[in-house]
């Protein structure tokens, strides 16, 4: 039986929605469908097709010719404020901007529009990388080149499929449910989170070491933590089979042994 979320439920060209942690914090993506396997679904990421130009020639084809490595004659009067090369811009033609203006981020048939019309592109066909003049003692070179210590963002993923959605309101119901969960956790007192912390690993020894997670079991478990001094002060781990515990500052752990 299939469970819930994993069903095959999309196809390839699909405009589809996730929420992804990124430098900038939780965000919604959207990006079009590769493929589908039984647990996750391949999606790659859009961007703006290549609009720029070097030197009045398109950048693609710029780096695929010769111009892309030919040397030359530092002009007269050479500094290193002296511009060797100009970088333009492709404008967008009346219709891209009369179709981008009805395009947002909710609207996936506008999306997938962008991307018949090759307004958008997979990001993993565009050249993300810099322009720039190389200079020697032989002239100088313009030459497109990645920076050594950039920070590299996939440019394709796979996400399980019960966490990617057909619709933008989809997804963002996910994103308000988890920054509700960070305002709730961010209004717990020390003690109240302490002890959230506690029992999630109470539960994993109850399940590990009985296969069961009994309410009983769980409540007898918290009355014991509840009841030291200091609950905020402590920390607990699965080892050996234990539960243990201990208080920050202390070295050695004790194992949680209630009796029968």
């Amino acid at each position: 039986m299939i469970k819930e979320g994993f069903e095959n439920r999309f196809s390839k060209g699909d405009i589809v929605y996730w929420c992804e942690h990124t430098v900038r914090g939780l965000e919604i993506e959207y990006g079009i469908v590769e493929d589908q396997y039984s647990d996750g679904v391949y999606i790659n990421k859009l961007t703006g097709r290549e609009r720029r130009r070097v030197n009045g020639i398109p950048l693609e084809e710029f780096r695929s010719s010769f111009k892309c490595w030919k040397k030359k004659k530092l002009p007269k009067g050479w500094s290193y404020n002296t511009k060797l090369f100009e970088i333009t811009e492709d404008p967008f033609t009346n219709e891209e901007l009369a179709l981008l203006k009805e395009t947002s981020i909710d609207k996936p048939w506008k999306i997938k529009e962008c991307y018949d019309k090759g307004i958008l592109i997979e990001k993993s066909k565009k050249f993300d990388g810099n322009i720039e003049a190389k200079i020697d003692k032989d002239g100088y070179q313009v030459i497109s080149c990645h920076p050594m210590w950039k920070r590299e963002e996939p440019k394709s993923f796979v996400i399980l499929s019960n966490r990617v959605y057909s619709t933008y309101k989809e997804a963002k119901e996910e994103y308000d449910a988890e920054i509700a969960e960070y305002k709730r956790q961010a209004a717990l007192t020390d003690e109240e989170w302490a002890l959230e912390q506690i029992e999630k690993d109470v539960c994993r020894f109850l399940y590990i070491r009985y296969a069961f997670r009994n309410q009983e079991e769980i409540d007898r478990y918290m009355t014991f933590f509840k009841e030291l001094p200091r609950v905020e002060d402590i920390e607990t781990r699965l080892f050996g089979g234990m539960l243990q515990w201990k208080y920050e500052k202390n070295k050695n752990w004790r194992s949680a042994v209630l009796p029968d």
